[in-house]
């Protein structure tokens, strides 16, 4: 998985004014991410050296096996602190933000 951080906030001054305009082609599946750094996940990106509280995109490839294409299928990213916004393909499937009672223990699927 690659990542790249973009913002460091302190988690009292949390704010979600949408996607940074830096950002805004970053769920486009044609982007070019080979320069973000490799993450491991599941883990905490302060295990990677990213000693910092703020935003982090995270960008996966996967290849879907013919005989699923046309089922539906279920996306989980497990528990995520804090909050997310995940894309598929370029287009938004969810969100969890602080208005979400327990965001911070909420398997998202």
């Amino acid at each position: 998985m690659r990542g790249i951080a973009i913002e460091a906030e302190t988690y009292a001054a949390h704010t979600d004014p949408g996607i940074a305009p830096v950002a805004k082609t970053w769920a486009d599946p044609g982007f070019d991410d080979s320069a973000w750094t490799p993450l491991s996940v599941p883990g905490l990106w302060q295990e990677a050296g990213w000693d910092f509280n703020g935003a982090v995109w995270y960008r996966r490839s996967v290849e879907i096996p013919a005989d699923l294409v046309s089922q539906d299928l279920e996306f989980a990213l497990g528990i995520v602190d804090d909050f997310d916004h995940p894309f598929v393909n370029g287009t938004l499937i969810g969100t969890m933000a602080a208005e979400d009672p327990q965001f911070w223990a909420t398997p998202r699927v």
